[in-house]
């Protein structure tokens, strides 16, 4: 540079490197007639790096006289430009040949530093040289042979046609990095010249799925102002891609990810948003998508120029005919959009499109759609934005679904209505055909609603005679928890459905009935008053088939407490209550003891209570007793006994009442003492315990009048009457009722073990 201001001087060094670029020839020339390019290592071809270097030094001094009146000889004797352009070019073609060769954009670090050179020397200029020598290999324009070349070896361009690919000077250009400050793209003109060549280079670029890939990186390289103008190679791609969108095409990846679900749709719609590397399996749409949003998220400038093209390109006719694997690829790009640009507005113009497609659209379609719209819920969710408008078009496009095939998708848009604690009109059309697993998360969705659809709760009612049950229990009892408090006779009500269906012949088993009592007691507060009526024979359905567990216990006090705020309320009397009952034994004791003292006041009452309680209870223990262990059996009679102590004359009908046979008490004689603790062997302590409590309570009925009575009780003494504790527990018995001795005594067949203790005690 001293030779700065010194412009014969460097005319004169000039001619000379001129003389010397003749004779050494161009890069191409070198490139194409040496052997050792392709054969050695790049790094070690120093006759490559030297014929670089001696025309790069040449370019940098032609450079010095571009502004000069001085000039000399140009290098080809054609156009308007001066030597240091004419140098440019050849470089720039002799590198692109390099890069054609090597396959490669550049075949050495030299090879980058100088297109940053040329680049950095000519400013706008080096784009014009660039497009103009992409339109001359590409056969744009013409280079004609001069009359009188001063050297022929010069005039290679006008051979150019066709020698370098628009790949290849599409990959050199997204190739070169910019990021060096002194070497950056301007804002303005030359940004836009370097994308206008970027873009006459695409568009003779077959290979779009690589040009994309190349796009991807050199657009996420750039910053907005650099990207200013860029609307132009969107919109040619979008063209490109959109002339094929008629035509079926395989379901890519995310075409399944869409169809799985809006979430997995959202999860593969952000990898087109953030800045990763691109596999292998996207296809040209996808790429496309990455790119787009990109720059658009980047420049508002080219989204704003790129936005009303995309909404406009297609009629809803078009949306509607168009492959399905074409619908989920467009409906991606919106997506992409409002997730990276504009939330707001693409999802507005996105709901419009699908509102005005959906109810002419098939079932696969819809589908489709509908994930849309929940994959557009989801983002405003995580955004924390407003998503009432897309609720409320979620709602309008459910309604339009067939319920014979389209159940799958209601019950998934079923549950984002839910979870803003919306309930869906039509629910009641589309549960019948719903399967099991949409039920399921359906109930689980509802439960925090305070109000539900009568249809929702008779199918929880139903699938607790399932395996599993456990949403339905919550999803009910969180239900009976609202009417509690709303509406208590509502609460009774549905109450009793559910106990009836649990005591019901289809129930399997008590273990459900268990269950729902004790995620009942869980969801009450301690003030809230609850069914107990209806509840009760759940409770002594599960205490007659459950052993002592600390969850029956807190259910068991659970019970008392409401029985106790029960009798207050009718104005009943009940045995002092202990708040301190420590077992289920001395809960269901306390009950029927309070039962008891009620019906001194009001016997009728007390009779149909019993009935109503019990009743449906025999029916389960009918089915559960006979299969149940020991233990359970030990404890089921238990809990009986106090029913014959303190209720017997409650649940007892003459046969003049009732079908006596099928009466409650008789089943439960025979279920209790004929079927088992006569024909079980118990342990003494037990026998010792139970036994009196059902001999006291025969002995307050009419055994007079009740050949039946007098059986059974003749039973208990022939079975018990060895034992020396039970046999004066009975002695005592009798000795209150000395009528029933002979009546008892008429009933034996001699010599048999009750004869025997009835005659001692005649």
């Amino acid at each position: 540079m001293q030779l700065a201001g010194k412009s014969c001087t460097v005319a004169l060094i000039a001619r000379y490197f001129r003389a010397f670029l003749v004779q050494i020839g161009t890069i191409r020339r070198y490139v194409l007639n040496s052997h050792s390019f392709t054969t050695r290592s790049i790094e070690t071809n120093y006759p490559a790096h030297a014929t670089l270097m001696v025309w790069m030094t040449a370019f940098r001094i032609f450079d010095l006289l571009k502004d000069s009146a001085v000039d000399f000889e140009l290098l080809y004797p054609i156009g308007d430009s001066n030597a240091s352009e004419q140098a440019a070019t050849l470089i720039a073609y002799g590198l692109l040949t390099t890069a054609k060769v090597t396959e490669r954009p550049f075949m050495c670090k030299c090879a980058c530093f100088a297109w940053q050179q040329l680049h950095s020397c000519m400013s706008d200029a080096f784009w014009r040289m660039f497009s103009w020598l992409f339109r001359l290999c590409v056969g744009a324009v013409t280079f004609n042979y001069p009359t009188n070349p001063s050297s022929v070896m010069f005039l290679e361009l006008c051979e150019a046609r066709d020698s370098i690919s628009s790949e290849t000077f599409s990959d050199v250009l997204c190739s070169l990095d910019w990021r060096p400050a002194d070497l950056r793209l301007l804002p303005g003109k030359a940004t836009n010249s370097c994308l206008e060549c970027l873009r006459q280079i695409l568009l003779k670029t077959a290979d779009h799925r690589n040009a994309l890939i190349r796009l991807y990186t050199f657009f996420g390289s750039r910053n907005a102002e650099e990207l200013t103008g860029a609307e132009s190679i969107l919109q040619h791609y979008f063209n490109v891609l959109c002339a094929r969108i008629m035509e079926p095409s395989p379901m890519s990846t995310l075409c399944e990810l869409s169809r799985e679900s809006g979430k997995a749709w959202l999860e593969a719609m952000k990898g087109h948003c953030v800045d990763v590397e691109l596999r292998e399996d996207l296809n040209e749409w996808d790429i496309f998508i990455r790119v787009a949003t990109v720059v658009c998220s980047k420049c508002e400038s080219v989204w704003r120029s790129f936005k009303p093209r995309i909404f406009s390109k297609f009629t809803p006719k078009r949306f509607r005919e168009m492959p399905i694997s074409s619908l989920i690829e467009m409906l991606t790009l919106f997506l992409a959009f409002a997730y990276s640009t504009d939330t707001r507005e693409v999802c507005e113009k996105t709901s419009m499109l699908i509102m005005s497609i959906f109810e002419s659209s098939g079932k696969d379609r819809q589908e489709v759609l509908l994930r849309a719209v929940h994959c557009q819920i989801l983002m405003h969710a995580e955004r924390g934005l407003d998503d009432a408008s897309i609720i409320k078009s979620l709602i309008s496009l459910t309604d339009k679904l067939n319920e014979a095939d389209s159940s799958d998708i209601y019950a998934e848009s079923y549950l984002f209505a839910a979870q803003k604690g919306l309930e869906l009109s039509s629910l009641h059309r589309f549960l019948p055909r719903m399967s099991s697993a949409d039920i399921t998360r359906i109930l689980e969705a509802s439960t925090h609603f305070t109000t539900v659809s009568a249809c929702l709760w008779k199918v929880a009612v139903e699938r607790l005679l399932m395996s599993d049950a456990s949403h339905s229990i919550v999803f009910l009892t969180t239900q009976l928890r609202h009417r509690c408090v709303d509406n208590p006779m509502l609460a009774s009500q549905r109450m009793a459905l559910i106990t009836s269906v649990l005591l019901s012949e289809k129930a399997p088993w008590t273990n459900t009935a268990f269950e729902f009592l004790i995620e009942f007691i869980q969801s009450l507060d301690g003030e809230i008053r609850f069914p107990i009526e209806s509840i009760l024979p759940l409770w002594f359905a599960v205490v007659l088939t459950h052993i002592e567990s600390d969850g029956l216990t807190d259910v068991s006090q659970f019970i008392c407490t409401g029985f106790r705020s029960f009798a207050q309320d009718k104005g009943f009397p009940s045995k002092e209550f202990s708040s301190d009952i420590s077992s289920t034994d001395a809960a269901v004791r306390w009950i029927f003891e309070s039962v008891s003292e009620i019906a001194r006041r009001n016997e009728m009452w007390a009779r149909e209570a019993m009935l109503r309680w019990l009743e449906p209870v025999a029916c389960v223990l009918q089915k559960v007793l006979p299969k149940s262990t020991m233990e359970v059996c030990t404890q089921s009679c238990r809990i009986a006994s106090y029913i014959f102590r303190f209720a017997s004359r409650l649940i007892y009908r003459s046969a003049g009442e009732c079908n006596f046979n099928q009466s409650l008490f008789v089943r439960l004689c025979k279920l209790y003492i004929q079927n088992t603790l006569i024909v079980r062997n118990f342990e003494a302590t037990f026998l010792d315990e139970s036994v009196p409590n059902y001999f006291c309570g025969l002995l307050m009925l009419p055994i007079a009048s009740s050949s039946y009575l007098q059986r059974i009780a003749v039973d208990i003494i022939e079975k018990f009457s060895l034992d020396y504790s039970l046999k004066q527990k009975m002695k005592r018995l009798l000795g209150d009722h000395p009528r029933f001795i002979p009546i008892l005594y008429a009933a034996c067949k001699a010599d048999s073990n009750a004869f025997k203790f009835l005659t001692a005690i005649a």
